[in-house]
């Protein structure tokens, strides 16, 4: 039991360190997964050092971290645009990069579900992007959309899983160059519709939300 907790607390995937003053969606990711010791007044109450004590609690010094396990087949990444000050919340907008293709595995659990055995990427395509102009009291909400390519046959064209989950024959991936799908990009502002000639326009909005869709 205490071997598989401590496996499900171990990354699927290679936990790069981030560098001094990094804001990247990488780097967001990585310190929300990282490893945080409960100290002081948050400590943890565990039930199990508590058996027999009666009604005498017991904190005790505990690790805590947040991994996923399950990794979902659309992904939405929400980040927080917004700071407590003294008196009052301000608009944070400063730019974090992303990229058209994220690797989830470092922030996914050694025991993650819906992976291939010996797999260690869990790759992720962007295909939506929400962002905000204005404060945090009035503003305007756009978006930039990626359209795909016409499909004659939808339900055998758009797996809702990757190819090989949950075929237990299946060995990890032999190709590292998968790619995002083919599509359109198209900025959305109300009733305004114009397509994205350069991916670059996406890539360097101010982010709000992100939408990814699995693809391995």
């Amino acid at each position: 039991k205490i071997h598989a907790m401590r496996q499900s607390m171990t990354s699927l995937g290679h936990r790069l360190k981030c560098q001094p003053h990094e804001c990247s969606i990488e780097s967001c990711l990585y310190q929300f997964t990282t490893m945080e010791m409960l100290t002081g007044n948050n400590k943890y109450l565990c039930s199990h050092c508590n058996k027999g004590l009666g009604k005498k609690a017991k904190y005790t010094i505990a690790n805590r971290q947040a991994l996923i396990f399950v990794p979902p087949s659309i992904l939405t990444l929400h980040l927080k645009r917004f700071q407590q000050t003294i008196m009052s919340l301000k608009k944070l907008s400063k730019h974090v990069t992303f990229s058209e293709i994220l690797d989830m595995a470092p922030f996914c659990s050694s025991l993650a579900q819906n992976v291939k055995p010996n797999e260690d990427k869990v790759l992720y395509s962007l295909f939506g992007v929400v962002e905000h102009s204005g404060s945090l009291r009035s503003g305007h909400y756009t978006a930039y959309v990626k359209v795909r390519d016409d499909i004659k046959d939808t339900a055998s064209s758009i797996p809702l899983q990757p190819n090989g989950i949950g075929n237990k024959s299946v060995v990890g991936s032999e190709n590292s160059s998968v790619g995002p799908y083919p599509g359109r990009w198209f900025y959305v502002s109300d009733g305004n519709v114009s397509e994205v000639k350069n991916i670059s326009n996406v890539l360097n909005s101010q982010a709000y939300i992100l939408f990814y869709e699995r693809i391995l």
